[in-house]
């Protein structure tokens, strides 16, 4: 089959985030198995996704350049309702069947189902703002206001109309099935993805220490997310306040871009100054190369995942492919296939009593902690070949 994958954007800090990272491992599955995948995307930065990836497919872009994104809801429903045509006008003429991607992707499929009548599956990962309106209670997202609140919904019906559309749809997780029952009336299938194989290669602990620089005795804990209310890095902090300083010290990193909210960014770096901790925690708000994101995993003695309402999590299988024992909140999708594996924690949002609990339980008792058997678990229910494969099994029921 010639699949064409559609994103809004791809590239750009941190390549674009989990979701990108999970097309392009498609893609590469899917051209294992024979199929020839075309990336199409309203904008591309070239340089900033993994070279490996970058040379191995053919790439198409509305713009190509640095990624800007629409700022204010105007610009937002300007490239959801009018740029997202011409991401449709990119779809090769002789493709088989159109897998989106996200939103405002997802719009450029059915403005495709429209003209051509092409099958069209919809990869939805994250809960569209219609539905966030719709469903306050599973939002991180405040209100805008009734008056606004009331705007998003009238602007959503497209969204209802493109979902109603699609050939199927698939997600990640059983919350997210349930949402799109609710808020499209149709139902969804749950395909859930993994770490791409690079991470189960990844050097060992007192490798990536000496290539990092971190002292062989520190209690390294990782978190890595882009800067949003939401990944609840603030309960890691204080959650590693709470450790004792004796024995192995405590120390924190905290690997998350704040381009899609300054904000978020500057309000953690204040909240980690008055934290009374600030020379435990060490952030890094810019984008980490691949090669050293890997080394930051494999360094790291706990790996948490604090998110609430969280679609999925594919850093903590990365981390887990990596072999770092990981702390996972239940507000993250992905604990519902995690729940009793080995060297996995789970915790309660909003929870950091319970972080520090399973943080000093991995600190004073590492041995109880091995992933080993999780990993290759992981490796086989997850990877980029099982979760292509099914894809593919779904790619073939819509186009037959």
């Amino acid at each position: 089959m010639k699949i064409a994958l559609l994103h809004g954007y791809v590239g750009g800090p941190a390549g674009g985030g989990g979701g990108i990272r999970q097309m392009l491992e498609l893609a590469r599955g899917l051209k294992e198995k024979g199929h020839e995948p075309v990336i199409c995307s309203y904008q591309f930065e070239p340089g900033t996704v993994d070279p490996v990836l970058e040379s191995a497919f053919e790439y198409r872009s509305v713009h190509t350049g640095k990624i800007e994104h629409p700022v204010g809801t105007p610009a937002m429903l300007k490239v959801k309702w009018i740029e997202m045509a011409k991401l449709a006008n990119l779809i090769p003429r002789d493709v088989d069947v159109v897998n989106v991607h996200e939103s405002p992707a997802h719009m450029a499929g059915y403005y495709a189902h429209l003209r051509r009548r092409l099958p069209i599956v919809w990869t939805r990962n994250d809960p569209q703002l219609y539905e966030m309106v719709l469903m306050p209670e599973e939002s991180w997202m405040p209100s805008s206001g009734r008056l606004m609140d009331t705007a998003f919904r009238v602007a959503g019906l497209t969204d209802r109309a493109a979902a109603r559309a699609m050939s199927a749809i698939c997600v990640l997780d059983e919350r997210n099935a349930r949402l799109v029952k609710r808020a499209y009336g149709r139902d969804a299938k749950v395909i859930r993805s993994g770490a791409a194989p690079r991470f189960f290669n990844a050097p060992t602990r007192a490798e990536a220490r000496a290539e990092l620089g971190i002292d062989p005795d520190e209690f390294a804990v990782l978190s890595v997310g882009i800067l949003l209310p939401h990944r609840r890095h603030k309960d890691t902090v204080r959650a590693v306040a709470m450790l004792s300083p004796e024995g192995r010290k405590p120390h924190l990193r905290i690997i998350g871009s704040d381009h899609l909210s300054p904000e978020t960014g500057a309000e953690m770096r204040e909240f980690v100054a008055q934290s009374g901790i600030e020379d435990r925690v060490e952030q890094i708000q810019t984008a980490v190369p691949d090669d050293q994101l890997l080394a930051h995993f494999a360094a790291a003695d706990a790996f948490v995942f604090a998110n609430e309402k969280q679609t999925w999590g594919l850093a903590p299988l990365e981390a887990i492919a990596a072999g770092t024992p990981v702390v996972v909140s239940r507000g993250a999708g992905v604990h519902e296939v995690l729940d009793g594996r080995k060297g996995v924690q789970l915790v309660d949002a909003r929870a950091p009593e319970q972080i520090a609990a399973a943080l000093e339980r991995i600190r004073s008792s590492p041995e109880d902690q091995d992933v080993t058997e999780t990993r290759e678990w992981s490796r086989q229910e997850f990877s980029s070949s099982a979760f292509s494969g099914r894809m593919a099994d779904l790619f073939a029921s819509v186009v037959g």
